[in-house]
């Protein structure tokens, strides 16, 4: 079995096939699609994007994607159900096409990600491995529910530098590879983006954001919450659970769908992302190089 990989170009008649071949698939791959359009109309990737590519068969038919940012984040989605020949002729492709490429994190799929880490032959220095959940129904919105002194809203960008001790918390807590330094410009500069480009909602006690949840991808018709974070004096209140339902029920009365991956061994948000109706589907792993 030969596989090959091709670059897609902007007037290539592969970007067309690749939204086709993405758009039943993005549940699993929604910070990808995420790159390849804008208010959830197809659009071909800008300057932040370094390489982008099909993974080809024998036919010409679209077995996978690829796509590198600039800063070295791979981010790729293949076709289900391949065997162990299949598997292996992605290796040999992969391994060719990544060979003097630089990667420094690859986001994806679990089995398709550790494919990934043997083609490049090297060892990521941190692995981190989730469970990918998926909403099929609306929240109750009873699970929405807060006492008087607490206010949840939409937030806005004139919000960043309100939330960001929130936000730093979740960096170094959830995001933050050991070894790495924080840098609060850089935190604040990513916070700012966030706010304007996705759907971001906070609760605050007197005027103090003391939780916050939202969106973190945007596909063609798929949002990926993420970035959930109470500050840890406010813990213990449903805050989170408010704040996700919330945010849930926003985006499903839009048309959206809705997905979230969680550690599994973080069992009390588990058991939160459960009890608001989030199902479990399959393993979705970030590797670090």
């Amino acid at each position: 079995m030969n596989l090959e990989i091709v670059p897609v170009k902007a007037d290539s008649a592969f970007f067309s096939d690749v939204i086709d071949f993405l758009k039943s698939r993005e549940y699993r791959a929604v910070s990808l699609a995420s790159h390849l359009c804008a208010d959830g109309a197809p659009s071909y990737p800008g300057k932040q994007t370094a390489d982008f590519s099909c993974l080809l068969d024998e036919g010409g038919n679209i077995d996978g994607i690829l796509l590198r940012t600039a800063s070295g984040i791979l981010l790729h989605c293949f076709r289900e159900g391949a065997d162990a020949a299949k598997a292996e002729a992605r290796k040999e492709a992969l391994t060719a096409f990544l060979r003097n490429t630089t990667v420094r994190c690859v986001i994806g799929p679990g089995d398709d990600t550790r494919l990934i880490e043997s083609a490049l032959r090297a060892q990521p220095y941190q692995v981190v491995d989730y469970r990918l959940m998926r909403l099929e129904t609306q929240p109750d919105p009873s699970l929405a529910t807060l006492g008087m002194k607490y206010s949840l809203r939409r937030a806005l960008p004139s919000d960043t530098d309100a939330l960001l001790p929130l936000q730093e918390g979740y960096e170094k807590e959830e995001v933050l590879p050991p070894g790495d330094l924080f840098d609060r410009n850089v935190c604040r500069s990513l916070l700012l983006i966030t706010l304007i480009k996705q759907h971001i909602n906070l609760i605050s006690v007197e005027g103090l954001p003391v939780a916050k949840a939202g969106t973190n991808a945007r596909g063609f018709a798929t949002d990926q919450i993420g970035g959930v974070y109470t500050d840890p004096q406010w813990r213990g209140k449903d805050l989170a659970t408010a704040l996700v339902v919330h945010t849930a029920r926003e985006l499903m009365a839009e048309g959206r769908k809705v997905v979230l991956f969680v550690k599994p061994q973080n069992a009390s948000a588990c058991r939160v992302y459960e009890k608001i109706g989030f199902l479990p589907d399959s393993s979705f792993r970030i590797s670090y190089f």
